[in-house]
């Protein structure tokens, strides 16, 4: 499974630019021991001024930026996720206890 999808917009595709971002996604990946997992990364490489219009669109800032970054969960949903997670956890830990 490819753990990253690498596309370029408004800009020319770049294959060394490419490669760098593989190995480092790659690396993160074995480090982080995510290899087995259903993760994956999409990075898109643009110009400055597509990052502006992007940042006015969805975040009010109208202005450049390096990065931009959007989660797949907003906070809010990731927080209750993990109250469910861990519900779930203190649940099968007392049925544990009874049994």
């Amino acid at each position: 499974m490819e753990i990253v999808q690498i596309d370029f917009f408004e800009i020319e595709e770049n294959d060394e630019y490419k490669k760098i971002i593989q190995k480092v996604v790659q690396t993160c990946f074995e480090t982080e021991k995510l290899m087995n997992t259903n993760l994956y990364l999409n990075v898109i490489l643009t110009n400055p001024e597509t990052i502006r219009a992007t940042n006015k669109h969805y975040r009010e800032i109208d202005k450049e930026t390096d990065v931009l970054s959007f989660p797949m969960f907003q906070k809010e949903e990731l927080d209750k996720l993990v109250e469910k997670i861990i519900e779930k956890i203190k649940e099968l830990q007392m049925r544990m206890r009874w049994e």
